[in-house]
């Protein structure tokens, strides 16, 4: 990304959260019903402050389970 945006990374941040999934996330997880997941936001500062990366992920809280 900082050849894309031109600017140098400084610091980055994830901020995750552990939620029940949605309907469509347990379809498209293959999940059973009251699945967990871990939702993260990621988003990263260059050197002047600016945000010249921002991502999300959502992952089964537990991947050691098998899905549905």
């Amino acid at each position: 990304m900082e050849d894309l945006s031109g600017k140098r990374y400084h610091h980055a941040r994830d901020q995750g959260i552990a939620r029940s999934a949605t309907p469509e996330e347990t379809v498209t997880l293959d999940l059973t019903q009251g699945a967990q997941v871990v939702h993260v936001i990621h988003t990263a500062r260059a050197e002047d402050d600016a945000i010249p990366e921002v991502s999300e992920s959502i992952w089964p809280a537990d991947p050691r389970l098998p899905a549905g």
